[in-house]
């Protein structure tokens, strides 16, 4: 076979292996989280609520694509809880972050949390444009057309009751009509507190088996001698 043309197509099949799903088994799909309560924000604590204090909140699945448990697909509806988060006592990662009151092998890791903005500069920010309130906060807040909309990224691992974690990436937010990225500022920093509705948009990813990585180098290795002895004749 022509040195080139197998080369081509081993690349062809590495790409269709590196993109086909591990198994079946493993969490993967979106997640979309509301709830009927809401969220205090102060410098320090995240306080879903109901109840008052820290501890954790109800959330609501409002829309999804997730599947888990070899296959099976999370309800629309499906109640849960959401832990609380605290900076400075339990900082991430917090295991079993995010739970379902019915799935109870189904649970969200938190490990990390997102860049905010390098901007602190709140004042007189335009339409679109962000700041956070103070250097190292994980929130984002970004000016809109009824006020501000503020923002956390969030990172961490999903398990169910098979044995293969997933990734996650998402986002929490919550609005504060009528507030600007200015007036939040002046208020956290001053000791104060924002209290909203919230809502979470997930992606969850499957994780590659070791496996999978290994067969990837070792065909990048081979790809590459094919590369060079191509260009030697």
């Amino acid at each position: 076979m022509n040195l080139k043309l197998w080369t081509g197509a081993l690349a062809l099949g590495l790409l269709l292996f590196a993109l086909t799903p591990v198994s079946s088994a493993a969490v993967i799909g979106t997640l979309r989280i509301g709830s009927d309560g809401q969220v205090i924000v102060d410098q320090d604590t995240i306080d879903f609520q109901p109840p008052a204090g820290l501890n954790d909140g109800p959330i609501i699945t409002t829309d999804d694509t997730l599947t888990y448990n070899n296959g099976t697909t999370l309800a629309i509806g499906e109640t849960g809880r959401i832990k609380d988060l605290d900076f400075v006592i339990a900082p991430p990662p917090v295991m079993e972050w995010l739970t379902f009151d019915n799935i109870p092998e189904l649970d969200f890791h938190l490990g990390s949390l997102g860049a905010g903005s390098s901007n602190t500069n709140c004042a007189g920010l335009a339409i679109g444009q962000s700041c956070s309130v103070f250097a190292g906060s994980p929130f984002v807040l970004t000016r809109t057309a009824t006020g501000t909309a503020v923002s956390l990224t969030v990172f961490g691992t999903v398990t169910d009751a098979t044995a293969i974690s997933s990734n996650f990436i998402g986002t929490l937010s919550n609005p504060l009509t009528g507030r600007t990225p200015e007036s939040i500022q002046t208020n956290i920093l001053a000791g104060g507190s924002e209290t909203s509705p919230f809502s979470g948009d997930f992606v969850v990813t499957v994780i590659p088996e070791p496996g999978t990585i290994s067969m990837l180098l070792g065909g990048g290795l081979l790809l590459a001698l094919g590369g060079r002895r191509l260009r030697r004749s």
